[in-house]
């Protein structure tokens, strides 16, 4: 059985019937509201989503050995809700409260109290006899004349809650001039090149209202050529890029202003004049750098130098006077390169013709035969042997000689002793550094050793 009072916040109390058994059966407890599971434990306490619906309580008894016993209550009268309570209080909270008679207010309210319905009321007014012509469809106020409205609005009770009625709000209707007629922009082109100016005319507009052409895009200049005709100008003269462009036709007589929609007209890069690329030399020894000059284009973008050709390297040494080099340090052969201006203002980037440099074969340093040969040198098997200094890269230094009796292996020059005993033998000596890398092969001059 159920006892207590089926009230908002009252507990209701679940007493099970007698039941033996071995052991002593134990006590569940589900409750119910119309049906739907609540809660379980010995109590309940109803709160305001339970208000006009009866609650019941399955009780069931289990010992784990005999098979559960279950009952269900009667159910109770229905929830009733505890005493009411009045809402916190509710206004009309919108911020305008004044519109014209083609239009109308969406109403809004701030405060009141639980999930109570807000409904809105006409309560006077001077829009026809006490507000006879105001009119409110769900939350919106309208007027089919001009005058006032006077609104309040309630919010029902609902819960633990009471009715609530915000004071009394003022709504005020105009009078609605006439709309003109759809109103639209007509550039000349939607394109056009930086610096240049597009012409712009109208269609559309009602009245005899003046137009007035505007860009709220940055860079972009509109000048209203023709105030009464509806022809104007635009111009992007500093850079590249979109301009945003209305035209508005003024309010005039019966008709209100009008504005059109914006078009975007694009204003692209102007061609620089033609850059050209000058090397002092055309040709010469690689791992030397030939200076670039570069000259030509149009304002004041910087220029810079590039090369598509690989092993070759390019550096810009003064972007402004366009002054660079270009070099080919590990092998000979042609390099393609270019002089580059830089877009700058309305002008996009430009390019010079290609030129080619050939870099040739590098002169090595001078080779030198490094022994003395201030001295003679004693005849036999001992000799001389040859050491070089100078040249460069990484070739074979080999030698030559000439001289009867004279005899060289690789890099040791001999002469018998055999050979006029008691005579001076002269040798002469060339030594030359191959080929390599960048480097043409050199030759020493001959240097003369004399034996003894």
């Amino acid at each position: 059985t159920i006892s207590g009072t089926a009230k908002v916040g009252e507990t209701l109390t679940a007493t099970a019937n007698t039941v033996t058994g071995s052991p002593t059966p134990t006590p569940s407890y589900q409750w119910k509201v119309d049906g739907t599971n609540a809660g379980t434990g010995s109590t309940y306490i109803p709160d305001v989503g339970d208000i006009g619906k009866a609650i019941t309580v399955v009780i069931t008894e289990s010992n784990l050995v005999s098979p559960d016993a279950s009952a269900t209550s009667d159910p109770t009268s229905n929830v009733v809700a505890a005493a009411l309570v009045d809402q916190a209080k509710l206004t009309i909270s919108n911020e305008s409260k004044s519109a014209k008679t083609s239009s109308s207010i969406g109403l809004t309210t701030r405060g009141g109290s639980g999930a109570g319905q807000v409904t809105y009321a006409i309560t006077g007014g001077t829009a026809g006899t006490s507000g006879a012509n105001c009119v409110i469809v769900g939350s919106t106020l309208s007027a089919t004349q001009v005058g006032t409205c006077i609104v309040v609005a309630t919010k029902a009770a609902n819960g633990i809650y009471n009715s609530a009625t915000s004071a009394a709000v003022t709504f005020t209707f105009t009078f609605t001039p006439v709309a003109q007629s759809s109103l639209t922009i007509i550039p000349v082109s939607m394109t056009g090149i930086a610096g240049t100016p597009i012409t712009l005319g109208v269609s559309g507009g009602s009245g005899a209202g003046l137009y007035t052409f505007a860009s709220t895009t940055t860079g972009c200049t509109v000048v209203t050529t023709d105030s009464t005709a509806g022809a104007g100008t635009i111009i992007r003269s500093a850079s590249t890029g979109s301009c945003s462009v209305k035209v508005t036709h003024a309010a005039n007589g019966i008709y209100l202003a009008i504005t059109s929609p914006a078009v975007s007209i694009t204003f692209a890069a102007k061609t620089q004049d033609a850059v050209i690329l000058t090397p002092t030399f055309t040709s010469g020894p690689a791992a030397t750098a030939i200076t670039l000059n570069a000259s030509g284009g149009t304002g004041d973008g910087a220029y810079s130098f590039a090369t598509s050709t690989s092993g070759c390297t390019v550096a810009t040494s003064d972007a402004s006077t366009g002054v660079g080099t270009i070099n080919r340090s590990k092998a000979t052969g042609t390099c393609s390169v270019t002089a580059i201006k830089k877009a700058n203002g309305i002008y996009g980037a430009a390019t010079s013709t290609p030129v080619i440099v050939t870099f040739t074969t590098a002169t090595q340093g001078t080779l030198t035969i490094s022994n003395s040969n201030s001295a003679n040198v004693a005849k036999g098997s001992t000799g001389i042997t040859l050491a070089t200094t100078g040249g460069s890269g990484t070739g074979t230094v080999t030698y030559a000689f000439s001289g009867a009796g004279c005899t060289l292996s690789r890099s040791k020059l001999t002469v018998a002793t055999t050979y006029l005993p008691t005579t001076q033998v002269s040798c002469s000596v060339v030594a030359t550094k191959s080929a390599s890398g960048i480097y043409a092969a050199i030759s020493s001059i001959a240097t003369v050793f004399n034996f003894l």
